[in-house]
């Protein structure tokens, strides 16, 4: 019987699934298509499990999703416009900003910046998050793109461990 992969137990346990008693390759099924949100919310469950101390240092900055809108009516027409989105824009919202960011400093750099993805081919960066990545990496901070729970753990303890 061979023993199982640690990585495939917490993904099945981060999924609400019990630990496979044996991993084969018929027990592994192809890239399951996960949303965004799932991956991420499955990558900082296991870093708030794996790395308590740190759990409050593992930041979301909530820059995407829908900003409420509303029509308004002028002497040139009407437009859409999003009252929220300039307080925000005020507020310090910066467009491409990374999906998570590690606020530790480890080797040399300010904190660890990750930006997920889905393993799809066509999830791809925006011009947006390319110019942050840019920007984060010139300021002295690490960046990684992470497609999978796997890959996430992968980056994390090179960052921390390594």
């Amino acid at each position: 019987m061979r023993k199982s992969d640690p990585t495939k137990v917490m993904e099945r346990f981060l999924a609400g699934k019990k630990p496979l008693k044996r991993i084969n390759e018929s027990s592994i099924s192809d890239v399951v298509k996960q949303s965004e949100s799932r991956i991420t919310q499955s990558c900082v469950k296991w870093f708030r499990l794996q790395y308590p101390q740190y759990a409050s240092v593992l930041i979301h900055p909530a820059n995407e999703g829908a900003r409420n809108t509303k029509v308004v009516r002028t002497s040139f027409g009407t437009r859409v416009v999003s009252p929220g989105g300039a307080r925000l824009k005020a507020e310090g919202l910066v467009p491409g900003v990374a999906d998570l960011l590690l606020l530790v400093p480890r080797n040399g750099y300010g904190c660890l910046a990750v930006e997920m993805k889905t393993p799809a081919k066509s999830s791809k960066q925006s011009e947006r998050q390319v110019e942050w990545e840019k920007d984060a990496v010139k300021a002295g901070n690490r960046y990684c793109v992470c497609r999978s729970l796997e890959e996430f753990i992968r980056v994390v303890r090179d960052y921390l461990d390594g």
